[in-house]
């Protein structure tokens, strides 16, 4: 979290201030934006600071102040617009920075807030410092002015509200200086990077807030302005003791910027981010607005902002020196952009930015209403995956007038969590064996909010998980070698056996369509076959037990074996090699149906490999689950049990998850007509009639995503493709049909009792015919069914949420009608 947060109390004392005025000289160009602004998506007046371009006229002095930093980050603010309906609470000053919510002894008003707006306290136990600024803007049911607090805490639900507050409420049509960053006295929302600001198409239109180390700020106790320089009316409380930097010029409220001769490819600018931030930065500059405490640089974002920064590239826009891959190119894009900043030392408040031509147009001086209009409902939602103590739910995204911001997940009426534009979630930390009924709603820029949609009802699987990364393996007997290090279960034998199970469970199918699967991740420093690394199920003792078995190095063996009163027996043996000694920890995944049935596979980096399929035997029908070794040292994470995995539960079903990529040769479970498995591709042929494949080992019903990649030979739109799903047989399945050529038709169709029916016709085209290998993904959802195809990464709504309760289960496959087609990567989730 933040470092910039241990500062004095005193430079909270609620003393009213003066705030300059801002004038506009007769030198800024006349042009200005075409459109009344939304004040709360662009706050202040024209001739805001934050909204003032930097002119002809700036002097820029003294480039290269600041060094490399070693790590970079957000400020992060709260921006939150209230309601009359929302209920009055109480705010208090907190009495240390590290305790918030434990004093009532300075109160600084009123706050209409929601009673489920909670803000936690700063944590300072158990090896973590967590003691963020909370820089805070409530705008108040009245719509023109700003509550500003810093640092916002709440801690219980309907609570006190804590946080010392601005001397008044600053209109947000006005100038806007003035607000809690205590540092310099600036605006906790003024200048700050809004969503979409990072990842959408147009540029940053304002000004930004940086904070630097205090080491580079310049303090002068004979100064009138010690430490400072307008717009600040303030520097911090210890800024005698805690600012070290030589150079006058560079002072709280410095506005620092590019040189207009600076250009994206003279800096080296590597990543979208970086490129968004410098045009800002050349544009409209930086004010100085915070002491970061330590050798660290942040600009202000709102938390709405941050989060979807990290959704939008994967990566956090808190980086430090130990960066790597993409984040490593925006720390060094961070870096460059404050190592080119020169001062602009003529900024004052008749000379916003240095006077003369603008780089940019002015902002409307005019204001519109604010933006009253609610995206639509989410739409689709479905769940893609479930486990003991997760459900992954999909939906297809709002729509809204300016820009959809957030999607609020919820269980009933329980906020669960929120996406910031992504439209898949996962809620974590659920209970085994437990019904949960969610629901989304999208929000947008302006806190409209949608309806919720359609609720989907799913339980979690009854079973077990340990990742061991409390450093204990609870409830298991370890072997003598073996104990929990780093997260992991190291075991340890290198001249023999050693078995570690877990002994709080024991797990059986006892009972038609019954199963269990049990996975483990593996890793052993064995560097050749001789070391064993084991996976135990239906364990009783080292005598009575199944096991897969894994030989070290890099060329190895893999064998299903069994023990039975002492005596062993292999049952099979795959193939080919499948290692666990390359560092990339493969999932291993063995499935125990009733009937003594048993499936094994290998996930390694999102690729199934099948070892054992549905090999037969019932000399153990239940028992425990574990891991070991034989004459080596391996490694075990991530331990999970599933109980009936792919059985329908708490009225919706999830099924077992499938993968084929046909890698192997082989298409396993599949009943194949006309079609075989060619250069690892299900290659399907019949130019004068029908050749399918349909997956035989599942059944699949409730909410499920079926996923295939696709190419065709068809040179024209009456040779045709399908995807078919809920399948019983020809005469009774849905299927997507698309046409050959550059130019089809793709249409969504079922056939019941023999009679086909359109369901629906896409009104565009979408080809399979160019070797770019679209992915299709059907979601069914209870009957509603929605159709995607993502080519290059981008995605293509063909059909949404179209319903119809014909056909309610069923396998998957594929098809041609009169042409050859191909089909790899199958998935079902």
């Amino acid at each position: 979290m933040l470092k910039n947060n241990v500062k004095s109390m005193s430079r909270w004392k609620w003393v009213p201030l003066a705030v300059a005025g801002v004038c506009l000289l007769s030198t800024v160009a006349a042009n200005s934006a075409s459109a009344a602004r939304d004040p709360w998506l662009q706050p202040f007046a024209q001739d805001s600071i934050w909204n003032m371009p930097l002119g002809s006229g700036a002097d820029y002095q003294s480039k290269g102040h600041f060094p490399a930093g070693s790590y970079v980050h957000a400020d992060p603010e709260f921006h939150v617009k209230t309601s009359a309906s929302d209920p009055v609470r109480n705010i208090y000053g907190v009495p240390n920075w590290t305790s918030r919510c434990s004093d009532t002894s300075s109160p600084q008003g009123t706050i209409n807030i929601p009673d489920d707006f909670i803000v936690p306290d700063a944590i300072t136990t158990g090896g973590v410092y967590e003691t963020p600024n909370n820089v805070a803007a409530f705008l108040k049911p009245d719509g023109r002015h700003l509550i500003q607090l810093e640092p916002l805490t709440r801690c219980t639900a309907g609570g006190n509200v804590f946080g010392y507050r601005w001397q008044e409420d600053l209109d947000i049509q006005g100038a806007g200086i003035g607000g809690t960053h205590w540092g310099s006295g600036l605006s906790a929302i003024g200048g700050s990077i809004r969503h979409g600001e990072l990842t959408g198409t147009d540029p940053i239109k304002h000004a930004l807030k940086l904070n630097v180390w205090g080491n580079y700020l310049y303090y002068n106790a004979s100064d009138p302005t010690k430490g400072y320089r307008w717009p600040a009316d303030r520097s911090d409380a210890k800024s005698a003791n805690t600012y070290f930097g030589t150079n006058p010029k560079i002072e709280m409220g410095a506005l620092m910027a590019l040189h207009p001769t600076e250009t994206e490819a003279s800096l080296g600018l590597q990543t979208e981010a970086g490129k968004k931030l410098f045009h800002a930065l050349q544009d409209y500059g930086a004010y100085i607005a915070d002491d970061t405490g330590w050798d660290a640089y942040a600009f202000s974002l709102s938390n709405e902002a941050m989060f979807e920064f990290e959704e939008k590239y994967g990566y956090s826009f808190n980086q430090g020196s130990g960066a790597s891959g993409e984040a490593k190119k925006y720390f060094d894009d961070f870096n460059k952009l404050i190592t080119s900043l020169y001062v602009v030392d003529n900024n004052t408040a008749a000379n916003v930015g240095g006077g003369g031509t603008r780089r940019q147009p002015l902002a409307d001086a005019a204001f519109a209403s604010m933006d009253s209009t609610a995206p639509s409902v989410p739409a689709g939602l479905s769940v893609t995956n479930r486990t003991t103590s997760s459900v992954s739910l999909s939906w297809t995204g709002s729509t809204d007038n300016v820009r959809v911001m957030q999607y609020e997940i919820y269980n009933g009426s329980a906020y669960v969590g929120s996406t910031y534009g992504k439209t898949t979630y996962t809620a974590y930390n659920l209970a085994p064996n437990t019904a949960y009924a969610f629901k989304v709603r999208a929000k947008d820029t302006n806190t409209n909010r949608s309806a919720f949609s359609s609720a989907v009802n799913v339980s979690t699987y009854d079973g077990y998980t340990e990742n061991f990364n409390d450093g204990a393996a609870q409830n298991w007997t370890l072997g003598s070698g073996s104990q929990v290090e780093y997260g992991k279960l190291k075991m340890t034998n290198w001249g023999g056996p050693d078995i570690s199970f877990y002994t709080n469970g024991t797990y059986s199918a006892p009972n038609a369509g019954n199963n269990y699967v049990y996975k483990v991740r593996l890793q052993t420093d064995s560097g050749d076959n001789f070391g064993k690394t084991r996976v135990y199920f239906n364990y009783s003792d080292s005598s009575n037990t199944y096991y897969v078995q894994f030989g070290g190095g890099t060329s190895n063996t893999v064998e299903l074996k069994k023990v039975i009163g002492g005596t062993e027996s292999t049952l099979a043996t795959y193939s080919g090699s499948y290692e666990i000694k390359n560092g990339s920890y493969p999932a291993i995944e063995i499935k125990y149906e009733n009937g003594g049935y048993i499936t094994v596979s290998g996930n390694r980096g999102g690729s199934v490999t099948t070892l054992f399929n549905r090999i037969q035997d019932t000399s153990r029908t239940s028992g425990k689950i574990g891991v070991g070794v034989q004459g080596s040292q391996s490694f075990a994470e991530d331990v999970e049990v599933l109980v009936n995995y792919g059985v329908t539960g708490g009225g919706g079903s999830s099924p077992a998850p499938y993968a084929e990529n046909f890698d192997d040769g082989a298409a396993q479970n599949w009943s194949l007509t006309g079609s075989l498995v060619e250069y690892q591709r299900l290659k399907m042929t019949n130019w004068g009639g029908t050749a399918q494949g349909i997956y035989t080992g599942d059944t699949y019903s409730g909410s499920y995503t079926y996923k295939a990649a696709l190419q065709t030979d068809a040179a024209d739109d009456n040779g045709k493709t399908r995807l078919y799903f809920n399948y019983t047989d020809a005469n009774n399945t849905y299927y997507v049909e698309f046409g050959g050529g550059a130019s089809n038709t793709v249409t969504l169709k079922k056939v019941v009792s023999g009679t086909t029916t359109q369901l629906a016709s896409y009104s565009g085209n979408y080809t399979i015919k160019n070797w770019d290998w679209p992915v299709i993904q059907i979601q069914y959802n209870n009957g509603s069914i929605t159709v995607k195809g993502t080519r290059a990464g981008n995605v293509t709504t063909l059909f949404n949420s179209v319903s119809d309760a014909s056909l309610t289960s069923g396998k998957v496959g594929a098809g041609v009608l009169n042409t050859q087609s191909f089909l790899e990567d199958a998935s079902v989730n």
